[in-house]
């Protein structure tokens, strides 16, 4: 699983920028950027929209993974703990109305 700055990163460097010219994209110093990707400065609403504007990417492929639910408990028939499933399912349908609600203009 990954976080949300790991996830910005990725992306970043798929896209083939530095963090500087990131940063010059959504309003912020490369240093900001760096905090953000190594996860010790967390991303406001605004500030996340910007991030996924910059790299080409939808807000929730930049979220999606980043808040899945892990947890240690009774099994379903998959194997995967019982309200371990039941959570992700409600937090992808979250983001899939999310999506609906205020898609990102797809470049």
């Amino acid at each position: 699983m990954t976080t949300i700055g790991e996830r910005v990163r990725l992306a970043r460097e798929a896209k083939g920028l530095t963090q500087t010219a990131l940063g010059r994209a959504v309003g912020m110093d490369r240093d900001k950027v760096n905090k953000v990707e190594h996860g010790t400065r967390d991303v406001s609403g605004g500030e996340l929209i910007n991030f996924a504007q910059a790299l080409d990417v939808p807000v929730e492929k930049l979220l999606r993974e980043a808040i899945k639910v892990q947890y240690r408990g009774p099994k379903d028939r998959s194997g995967m703990p019982a309200a371990e499933a039941t959570l992700n399912r409600i937090v992808d349908n979250y983001l899939d109305a999310c999506a609906l609600a205020w898609p990102l203009e797809q470049h």
